[in-house]
């Protein structure tokens, strides 16, 4: 079957070569070419303790590519990042591992002369608010995937079908690069050192207010693991999701939510994600509300995984400036909800954006001490837009502990069990420039 829909996928990306008229162009033509670096140095003190160093390091990720269409059917594109923290160098003699293809990918539109496009190579998505797929832009390596995309847009809707394997820096696959008739036949698949995923994603246009979205992937970790006696793939998980946007006036809502199911190394899989935010806009004041919560699972549950997994979600754009939550599961499996408050002055005719935000964040599932207060954020940002594509971010967090995060916090000293009291703080400085 595998091997079928492999011959499929292969024909199907063959069609796009002799289906269209052949138009030539000059070679010299229609190359664009893009660029864009982002430093952020942080100054990170988020251990809840006063009597250490807060840590002082620097991110940055720079990225050249070039695109070039042949003609209105067939393009290409790559780009190169390198990607580091500053002072972290390999040796003089060794490879540097930090600078990558993070995009590499040929593209066919218009097939058949109909809105059908096919992706091939290596790309990023960003799905939606990226609540369940992203290339994680704050990230300073990001997300990208190796596979194949076909889409199809209508005037009121749009889907996509993809299978993929999501990109790791270094990583070995364990694939055979070369037909060597002496590895011949294979008796089992090779190990990959990545996930498969496969998916669709549909947004379908309701009204002139508001719009639906669906995103439906299964990942699937062939790795061979043993349960009960059997052997079966270490995670085979499925994520049923769904938006939904409406702008009415100056009143927003984003409505989210996701199931998964599946099975992860020999449990059941029952976890859900959840969140609502409702915004008003007073022009230039923006009033934002909303709750945001990730399933866990209870200290004493045994025979389910209920710990939603937002492994492919974006990072650092939800649950706050300090990242205390961005992991798939936050803190001994317990989940994590989110209520929040948040205040923007300034808006999209203005350079300067001033947000304040609050937080309080508690577990999602029951705890083996009953305690389910991680404590309280209070955020504020500074963004200043300085010309298109081009703009600074200050940032900061600070974070005053509840009891179940002074326990998670908790060291021993000798024999005695010693509790961080201080408040968590950090800041950054973001630099973004855009080509």
């Amino acid at each position: 079957m595998k091997k079928l829909l492999a011959m499929i996928l292969l024909v199907a990306l063959s069609i796009p070569a002799y289906s269209q008229k052949e138009i030539k162009t000059d070679l010299y033509d229609g190359w664009k070419i893009s660029g864009m670096s982002q430093i952020i140095p942080y100054v990170d003190g988020r251990d809840f303790d006063n009597s250490t160093y807060m840590q002082t390091y620097s991110s940055m990720k720079t990225r050249v590519g070039v695109e070039k269409w042949l003609n209105k059917y067939v393009g290409f594109n790559m780009e190169m990042q390198d990607s580091r923290i500053w002072g972290q160098e390999p040796s003089l003699t060794s490879d540097n591992s930090s600078l990558e293809m993070i995009q590499g990918y040929v593209k066919f539109d218009n097939i058949f002369n109909v809105p059908l496009s096919a992706q091939v190579g290596r790309f990023q998505m960003n799905y939606g608010t990226g609540r369940f797929i992203s290339n994680s832009f704050w990230s300073y390596t990001e997300r990208s995937f190796d596979g194949v995309r076909f889409g199809l847009k209508q005037e009121k809707w749009m889907i996509d079908l993809f299978r993929l394997n999501e990109r790791k820096i270094g990583a070995i696959t364990g694939q055979q690069v070369a037909a060597v008739p002496s590895n011949w036949p294979v008796d089992e698949a090779s190990d990959f050192d990545a996930l498969c995923i496969t998916g669709i994603y549909s947004r379908i246009n309701l009204t002139d207010k508001s719009d639906l979205d669906f995103t439906i992937f299964a990942e699937n970790d062939a790795k061979d693991i043993v349960v009960d006696g059997e052997t079966q793939d270490a995670l085979e998980r499925f994520t049923l999701a769904m938006s939904y946007f409406g702008k009415y006036g100056d009143l927003g809502t984003t409505i989210e939510g996701a199931y998964q199911f599946g099975d992860n190394g020999g449990k059941d899989i029952a976890a859900y994600t959840a969140a609502v935010d409702v915004s008003y806009n007073f022009n230039p004041l923006k009033l934002s509300v909303g709750l945001d919560m990730l399933s866990g699972t209870a200290y004493d549950e045994t025979e389910k995984y209920n710990t939603y997994s937002n492994k492919l979600a974006a990072k650092h754009k939800f649950m706050g400036n300090m990242d205390y939550f961005v992991s798939m599961a936050p803190y001994k499996n317990a989940g994590v909800n989110d209520f929040y408050l948040a205040l923007a002055y300034g808006g999209a005719k203005s350079d300067w954006v001033f947000t304040v935000a609050a937080h309080m964040f508690t577990t999602n599932a029951k705890t083996v001490s009953d305690k389910s207060d991680y404590g309280q954020e209070i955020d504020l940002n500074i963004k200043y837009n300085v010309t298109k594509g081009v703009f600074f971010e200050w940032g900061s967090g600070f974070f005053m502990q509840g009891e179940y995060m002074k326990d998670i916090y908790a060291y021993t000293e000798g024999t005695e069990v010693k509790y961080r009291e201080d408040l968590g703080a950090m800041m950054y400085f973001r630099t973004v420039v855009k080509l």
